[in-house]
């Protein structure tokens, strides 16, 4: 069973300044998607040291179209695309640029800079997959367009025979791509709380 998505999409709030949105599902869709648990979101972060992180997303050079049907007669084109993990860092407020330096401003309060210059070998978590089970694969050019929209996760990362990654938790959700300086941008999960208690402000927490 397919479902169809885009129409089942009740309402929609946004934050045009920071590039962030939330979609109500009709209740009849929630049951095809998983959502993260409150325990896992982290929505206050220290950025004056460093942070180690994960970065997940799904870049359009490994999109793949299928063919497929919707009833008896119509017919669509399913994108199905890996979805792709690899370690990086957050970047401390002390190495972020004067605001005026890139063109498109950004806020200290509500922005994170994730640096994007990924390990020659990545990790392609297929759904149902853990991270240390992932296979990796060579990707020295990693494109991060389709990037947008993933989740940057706060997680301790360490090589016991493969991967193996422990308390992990959302702090961010990519917004952009600075590609000379090697940067991902994106933007604090409390920013999207925001959105959250300002169009449900009877939700408790």
């Amino acid at each position: 069973e397919i479902p169809t998505a885009v129409s089942d999409f009740t309402g929609r709030h946004y934050d045009d300044r920071l590039d962030i949105g939330l979609l109500e599902l009709a209740p009849d869709n929630a049951r095809y998607f998983q959502f993260a648990e409150k325990a896992e979101l982290l929505a206050t972060i220290d950025m004056s040291n460093e942070l180690p992180a994960l970065v997940v997303g799904y870049p359009g050079q490994f999109t793949h179209s299928e063919e497929g049907t919707l009833g008896e007669e119509r017919r669509l084109r399913v994108c199905r695309c890996d979805s792709l993990t690899f370690r990086s860092v957050v970047l401390p407020l002390s190495e972020w640029p004067d605001n005026r330096v890139l063109q498109e401003p950004f806020s200290f309060d509500h922005d994170l800079l994730v640096d994007f210059q990924p390990e020659p070998r990545i990790n392609l978590v297929p759904p149902g997959v853990l991270l240390p089970d992932a296979p990796s694969v060579d990707c020295d050019k990693l494109d991060p367009r389709g990037l947008s929209g993933g989740g940057i996760w706060l997680a301790q990362v360490e090589d016991r025979n493969g991967l193996w990654v422990s308390d992990v938790r959302l702090i961010g959700i990519q917004t952009g791509w600075y590609k000379r300086r090697g940067w991902l941008r994106g933007v604090q999960i409390e920013a999207w709380l925001d959105l959250v208690r300002a169009k449900y402000p009877d939700l408790e927490g």
